[in-house]
């Protein structure tokens, strides 16, 4: 989940301030949404991300998809075992997804394989949408003047 802020300095020259950063505050959410869909675009399942408006200036993205929390996250263990050929369709610290291959062979609690690797999509967004939000708030003034 991420929770996105904005603290602005001198308003007093921008007339609508508050209406000029809700509209930054709408882009930016857009934006992250598509990012957090992006990640997921090769999943068999649909994940449903729910975008949050709170006041002018606070956005959340968040999901109940424990396979999502579990890829996003990592594991400890897994206890599916996977066909000789798998390869996952995601990897670590990068949002581009591919096709894999493989898949699930048997699900056993006696399997004790190493976890799954945390691909981090939460931070790599954060990374992400830190400059387009600053561009989005400066595009927003702007038009405004």
């Amino acid at each position: 989940m991420i929770r996105v802020s904005v603290r602005v300095p001198n308003t007093r020259r921008i007339p609508n301030f508050n209406e000029v950063l809700r509209l930054a505050i709408r882009d930016t959410g857009k934006e992250l949404n598509k990012l957090f869909n992006k990640t997921t675009t090769t999943w068999r399942h649909d994940v449903p991300f729910r975008t949050k408006y709170q006041g002018n200036n606070k956005v959340t993205v968040s999901t109940d998809d424990k396979p999502y929390f579990f890829v996003n996250g990592g594991t400890r263990v897994r206890r599916a075992l996977m066909s000789p050929d798998f390869v996952p369709k995601s990897q670590p610290r990068t949002l581009r997804q591919q096709a894999g291959r493989g898949g699930v062979v048997f699900i056993s609690r006696n399997v004790n394989r190493p976890g799954i690797k945390a691909r981090k999509f939460d931070e790599q967004i954060a990374e992400l949408i830190e400059p387009k939000m600053v561009r989005f708030l400066q595009q927003r003034i702007r038009s405004a003047r």
